[in-house]
């Protein structure tokens, strides 16, 4: 069941309208009057609010849809409307008031997802919250067995792994890399090319899997060439749910660093993969797009190619000053070189 389109996020809204409207009811002169505009107000004031940290920390490039601040709205509207119409009111309103305020805030939520498109299948999201492996996932161990007997178990096979973060600091989460059968032909595996494949923000490393349809992308690519294709490699460049590292090194964390110094290092020594900087690739989208562009003019020894899609110019976090102060702690030459390379 689709979370971006189709009738299921059509159903969840109209239901919940309807439980709002019978929250609200008519009632009394006075919570016609007085009351609703209230509470009109404090969600509207709420959406303001939002609206402006969104603005002032730089989330959003693009604007975002209008059902959004209409559910914000609603959700202000139906907490203020719980509080103010509790008293002489039968059960039944009551419950339906209690009922609306979750109703709207899963409503906001699911007008998020249909922005930004990171889950879009209920069972994309279950797995995400329930911590379900992904298909064709498997250990480092299992992997390293398969390879010296040159089996191959999936060609979608994904490990997860644990990157070291000497070099950086970096605190992150397990990272995902994706071997093509190729990597199976030989011991030691052939020298295949890798691409970097970075998400957007409020991302994890998975997001590109469930979300970017990557897995489907290559498994159509190696079909299509004898079972070659690159080893993809998911890291984590923000190491939370709401860290934006934007890939630099800075206050947000050596996000730079752990990229470059942690993640190619081991997938080096570990998938013996190409060393040639011609056979390295990122692709990124979003603020993963950003880091796509910084990180290849950063380190051309390092990547001969990189692909943007929806990305900025350099790292952003607001305004050019905001930036500066969030991302490099006030740093403007750190900032400077971020946008202008080496």
């Amino acid at each position: 069941m689709s979370l971006i389109h189709g009738w299921m996020p059509a159903t969840v809204q109209v239901i919940t309208a309807v439980v709002l409207v019978l929250a609200i009811g008519r009632r009394s002169r006075r919570w016609r009057v007085i009351s609703v505009p209230v509470a009109f107000f404090i969600g509207v004031a709420l959406t303001g609010a939002v609206f402006w940290f969104i603005e002032d920390q730089g989330l959003a490039d693009d604007p975002a849809p209008l059902g959004l601040w209409v559910w914000i709205t609603s959700t202000g509207l139906a907490a203020v409307v719980v509080v103010l119409g509790w008293r002489d009111v039968p059960w039944w309103r009551r419950g339906v008031s209690v009922l609306a305020v979750p109703l709207c805030v899963l409503c906001t939520a699911l007008t998020v997802n249909m922005w930004v498109g990171y889950y879009p299948t209920v069972g994309t999201a279950w797995d995400r919250m329930t911590g379900a492996p992904l298909p064709g996932q498997t250990d480092r161990a299992t992997v390293a067995a398969l390879q010296q007997q040159h089996r191959t178990p999936d060609w979608r096979t994904i490990v997860s792994v644990r990157i070291p973060d000497h070099a950086s600091g970096f605190k992150h989460r397990d990272e995902l890399v994706m071997l093509p059968p190729a990597w199976y032909a030989s011991t030691p595996p052939p020298p295949l090319p890798v691409v970097m494949m970075i998400g957007g923000e409020f991302g994890n490393p998975a997001a590109w899997l469930y979300a970017g349809d990557a897995q489907s992308t290559i498994v159509d690519f190696a079909a299509g060439h004898g079972g070659n294709a690159p080893v993809l490699v998911f890291p984590d460049s923000s190491g939370t749910f709401s860290n934006d590292t934007e890939c630099v090194n800075g206050v947000r964390g050596n996000a730079a660093d752990h990229l470059t110094k942690d993640v190619v290092p081991y997938i080096l020594s570990n998938f013996g993969v190409s060393r040639a900087a011609a056979n390295w690739g990122i692709v990124g989208w979003s603020a993963g797009g950003t880091c796509a562009l910084t990180l290849s003019v950063m380190h051309p020894e390092r990547f001969g190619a990189f692909v943007d899609i929806d990305g900025q110019l350099g790292p952003t976090a607001g305004t050019k000053q905001q930036t500066i102060a969030r991302l490099f702690g006030g740093d403007a030459d750190a900032w400077a070189a971020s946008i202008l390379g080496p």
